[in-house]
This record gives structure tokens, C-alpha cells and sequence, in this order.
């Protein structure tokens, strides 16, 4: 009898004396019993000092050191490759540019040519053989629109050549930049190869102004209303212009809260923020008549009409009128503008 207690799964066999298994506690597939194999030698010097959880720490610290160097250096390289890649295309974009505007003189010449012999073209004509004097005197067909007079298609020519002319100078600036450009960052991805510790990628960080993702600040998107707040604590928000008007109603105001504006003058328009299906208290209405008054060219008008419906009745009057809407259903009061009511609104302005 063979019994195995220090495997996976012990177990106890009956055996014969070659070894074939006439019985087993846990079922086997195998018929004959094979001796396990010894556990292999210990491969570590037997005297290897133990290390202490100190000295653990302190070697992996190091490791993790080397591999934020490694994660930071490869961040860095994307950045900078990403630079050259942009001057290059501003390079390339720039040199197609100028190679465009030295064809000025093909406008000018053409111009020339047109305007010499406009004694020559008659209505209707579509082309006319002409001397090139530019060209040694080699002749040269001008094309017509027999739609177009030929004085104008001179002037349209002669514009061409003073634009593209004009453009030259401009243009050749941003090609020289454009290279300069390139070389400085070619030369900071080389910098940043040679590259072996920390410093060395913040000192190039810092000459050539990138930031580590982490220490770029996030944009703040500039909101297109005033905030208010009414006595009670209603939110009201005043549109800051025209763009800012259209960008409150219809992307921040949700159709269930009041929208509000004075009829027949210019304005903000203006929001009272309320929970669904409920209508604004007569004190926070008070307020927001105040707010579209102040914020419109009625504010001296003495009394003025002021339009009160909900976000879900507004809609945009076209894309080419911004801000001016369509109201379909709304209610009418009659208002004046009352400086100390306002006054006392403006001390609960959140933003």
C-alpha cells in the first residue's frame, strides 16, 4: 500500500508487486503506480542573504522610478514628434502658398495683354490670338467669358496679381518661421533622447515651453448668462448677448422653466429656473421683469411690455437671425423699470 499525503491530491493505492494499482481510494486513470519525481534542487546559493521588507521596498521603488522616467521620456518624445509634424505641414502648406502667389505676374501679364488689344474684341468673341511681348513676341491665345465685358475680366486680373503680390512678403515670413520652427524642435527631440534623468526632461519641458499633461489647465468654458438669484432662491439667468441669448435658450434652459423678454426692443433674454410643472412665485416673476428691463433698451422707455412663456414655446426665428426666436404662446405684463428693486438684485448676482 502506497499512500501520497503531500500532493495536490492525496491518495492511497493497493498494489501488486509490479506496481499496478488493484485499487485506489480516489479513482485514477492510470493502471500502474509511478513514483513521483523528486522536487528539484534548491537553485539559490545557500547562503543568499534574506532580504528585509526595507531593502524589498527600496529596490522596487527603483524600479518604479525607472519605469515613470521611461513612461515620461516616451510622453515627452510623442509631444515633440507631434510638434514636428505640425511645422512640417505649416512648411509644406506655406511653400505650395508662395509657389501661388509668384504667379502674379501670369495675372498681370494676361491683364496687360487683354487691355492692349481691347480694340481688337468684339462681342460674343470667345478667344483672340495676340503677341506675347512678355514671351519674345511668341503668340499667345487669350480665352473670354462671353458672358463678362473684358473691362471687367481686366480689372478681376489686375486684382489677382496686386493680391497675390501683396501676399509674397507675408507669405515668405511664415515659411522662414515655419522652418525655424522645425529645427528648434528637432533639435529639443534629439535633447530629449540623450535624456537619462528627470531633470533633464523638465529642463526641456521648461525651455521650450510643454507641460506635463496632469499641470495643463483645463479650459474654462465661459458661460453665456448672468446668474441671479430671487428672494426666495429661484436661479434666473441673463443672457450676456445675442450668440449668448440663443446658447441659454436652447442649450441651457430646459422647456419647462420660464423664459421672459421685453417685447418690441432689444434685450437679453431671460430665464427663471423652476422644478417641472411648477410656475414661479409672484415676488421671483417681479425680479426677472426687473432683470429683462435692466438688460434691454426699454430700461428708459418708462413702461414697457414684458413677454412671459415657457422654454418649450420658443423657437429659433432662423440660423441667420441669431438670437431672435419665435414665441407661440406667452402672456403680457406691463412694467416699469424700478432702480432700487434692482439695485437689491444685483447684491444676489452669483456669477
Amino acid at each position: 500500500m502506497v499512500g501520497e499525503f503531500f500532493s495536490k491530491r492525496p491518495n492511497l493505492f493497493l498494489l501488486d508487486s509490479q506496481n499496478h494499482i488493484l485499487a485506489s481510494l480516489n479513482s485514477v486513470s492510470a493502471g500502474v503506480y509511478i513514483v513521483p519525481s523528486l522536487r528539484p534542487p534548491d537553485s539559490s546559493a545557500p547562503n543568499a542573504p534574506i532580504l528585509s521588507s526595507q531593502e524589498i521596498e527600496s529596490r522596487y521603488l527603483v524600479l518604479e522610478k525607472a519605469a515613470a522616467f521611461q513612461k515620461e521620456k516616451q510622453s515627452l518624445h510623442r509631444e515633440i514628434r507631434d510638434k514636428i509634424k505640425k511645422c512640417e505641414k505649416y512648411r509644406l502648406k506655406h511653400t505650395q502658398e508662395l509657389q501661388q502667389l509668384e504667379k502674379w505676374k501670369d495675372f498681370q501679364e494676361e491683364g496687360e495683354l487683354i487691355q492692349a488689344n481691347l480694340f481688337r474684341i468684339k462681342k460674343g468673341m470667345a478667344s483672340l490670338e495676340v503677341e506675347d511681348w512678355f514671351h519674345a513676341g511668341q503668340l499667345r491665345v487669350l480665352t473670354f467669358d462671353i458672358h463678362e465685358e473684358p473691362a471687367e475680366r481686366i480689372a478681376q486680373l489686375f486684382r489677382q496679381a496686386k493680391k497675390r503680390k501683396g501676399g509674397i512678403e507675408r507669405c515668405q515670413a511664415q515659411l522662414i518661421q515655419a522652418s525655424i520652427d522645425l529645427e528648434q524642435w528637432e533639435s529639443a527631440l534629439v535633447l530629449a533622447e540623450k535624456a537619462v534623468m528627470e531633470v533633464d526632461l523638465q529642463n526641456i519641458r521648461n525651455k521650450w515651453l510643454l507641460h506635463r499633461p496632469a499641470e495643463k489647465q483645463k479650459e474654462t468654458i465661459a458661460l453665456p448668462f448672468f446668474e441671479y438669484q430671487s428672494e426666495v432662491g429661484l436661479k434666473i439667468w441673463v443672457g450676456k448677448g445675442a450668440k449668448q441669448n440663443e446658447r441659454l435658450t436652447f442649450s441651457y434652459a430646459k422647456g419647462s422653466d420660464w423664459w421672459l423678454h421685453v417685447r418690441d426692443f432689444p434685450g437679453a433674454h431671460v430665464v427663471i429656473r423652476v422644478a417641472k410643472g411648477q410656475r414661479p412665485d409672484r415676488e421671483s416673476l417681479k425680479d426677472a421683469f426687473q432683470l429683462a428691463l435692466a438688460y434691454s433698451k426699454a430700461k428708459n422707455q418708462g413702461k414697457a411690455e414684458i413677454l412671459l412663456t415657457q422654454c418649450k414655446h420658443v423657437s429659433r426665428f432662423g440660423r441667420k437671425k441669431i438670437g431672435q426666436v419665435h414665441v407661440s404662446s406667452h402672456e403680457i405684463f406691463l412694467e416699469s423699470f424700478d432702480s432700487e428693486r434692482f439695485q437689491k438684485i444685483k447684491n444676489r448676482k452669483i456669477k
